[in-house]
């Protein structure tokens, strides 16, 4: 794999986990600086993981993750999203009108996993691809720097959409992070 074609990839890798970002930007009542920096080394360190793990995993279950990764990543994309929904309802008929205060660790994890199981996929076509190019543990370690700084970015930018949409910020970030699972299966199933 050329570089050119890894920075390729590393973006398009990206797409998802910055658009979660976005979404967890406008979620957060007053997203900082470091909670801008924990959804990067959540989502850049899958990123990174992932390929690794693919790789080492190997061809024997290239196929069942191929098949299964848009169940998974829509599944737990839609899971959350709809948590959100809820939630935003509910604070609807409480009439509160603040959004979340911090995300915990265990939903940014499963953020991460879903938004990386594509990396998961990348991995094991590593290990059926010469060692000429990159290699695996640079072509990883790209992946992860792209989704941190996508990330990152990402939740800059939904900070200051958030503002926009203070009242119905948690009810349109489930929305979209549904529609990204979606899209993710319709994906798994268009290749």
């Amino acid at each position: 794999m050329s570089y050119i074609e890894l920075i390729s990839v590393a973006f398009i890798l990206a797409i998802d986990a910055m658009t979660v970002s976005v979404t967890n930007g406008i979620r957060l009542r007053n997203c900082k600086l470091k909670d801008a920096l924990l959804m990067a080394v959540f989502f850049g360190g899958f990123q990174f993981a992932m390929p690794l793990l693919g790789y080492a995993v190997g061809e024997k279950i290239a196929s069942f993750v191929g098949i299964m990764a848009p169940f998974l990543a829509c599944g737990i994309l839609s899971f959350l999203g709809v948590r959100m929904i809820i939630e935003s309802l509910k604070k609807e008929e409480e009439e509160k009108e603040e959004t979340k205060e911090r995300l915990g660790y265990g939903e940014l994890t499963l953020q991460a996993i879903a938004t990386s199981i594509d990396a998961l996929a990348v991995g094991l076509s590593f290990c059926i691809m010469s060692d000429g190019g990159c290699g695996k543990l640079l072509s990883s370690a790209v992946i992860g720097i792209v989704a941190f700084g996508c990330s990152f970015t990402g939740a800059v930018l939904g900070k200051k959409v958030g503002k926009l949409f203070e009242k119905r910020a948690e009810l349109a970030g489930g929305i979209i992070l549904i529609v990204i699972g979606v899209k993710m299966l319709v994906e798994g199933f268009v290749k």
